[in-house]
């Protein structure tokens, strides 16, 4: 099983797939869309056959997206995971605490990631596999609203993807997982820097991981 999951934590907007852009020169494209049909559609090639496909997650949570390489994501079109509102990720990012209070239940897998901290508003997308052709292969980006301001404070979003139960986002070569606080640049004094190499903030906050 895979499941692909997010979540919100005391107002603070998490993204999966996309980031809150500055200045793109052209800015992605987000369609809205809770259906677990479309969004493991846009995700999954031919040669995979799903079954057993959920979404649990707020409706203006989650969507496909296009454009994105033009927009310096890195990946050019996709799925998107939030833990507020999908639409307010294309920008321009002009406001410190743009998000979305869904008032939906956390994950326990995700508290699991992320001791001290209980998660919520999660948008949580699972399906079942099988494929044909072998290894399959995901990208994805994570972003923040809580970069900068928030970094190692009390505010920690987190990323899980799961497969058969064992969450595989983790940094490279080690076992730590994707969150707030143990990948950014520091917080906005520039100091104590969790694991910079991952963190990318030349255009907004985000990390991308392959």
């Amino acid at each position: 099983m895979n499941s692909l999951t997010q979540f919100w934590k005391q107002g603070v907007f998490t993204l999966f797939g996309i980031g809150l852009l500055t200045a793109p020169a052209q800015a992605i494209n987000i369609t809205t869309t809770s259906d677990p049909n479309v969004l493991v559609n846009n995700i999954l090639s031919s040669g995979i056959t799903v079954l057993n496909l959920t979404y649990n997650g707020a409706a203006p949570a989650s969507g496909t997206f296009t454009d994105g390489l033009s927009s310096g994501i890195g990946i050019d079109k996709g799925i998107i995971l939030t833990s507020g509102n999908a639409t307010l990720a294309p920008g321009p990012n002009n406001s410190d605490s743009a998000t979305g209070n869904n008032s939906f239940l956390g994950d326990t897998d995700l508290n699991g990631l992320n001791p001290g901290f209980s998660t919520q508003d999660a948008s949580v997308l699972t399906f079942d596999f099988t494929s044909d052709t072998g290894d399959l292969f995901f990208n994805y980006v994570f972003a923040s609203e809580e970069y900068n301001e928030y970094s190692n404070g009390s505010f920690n979003d987190v990323f899980g993807f799961f497969v058969d139960g064992k969450n595989i986002a983790l940094l490279p070569g080690i076992t730590t997982p994707v969150s707030i606080n143990n990948v950014n640049g520091g917080n906005p004094l520039g100091t104590n820097a969790q694991n910079p190499l991952f963190y990318n903030n030349s255009v907004t906050s985000f990390i991308i991981r392959n």
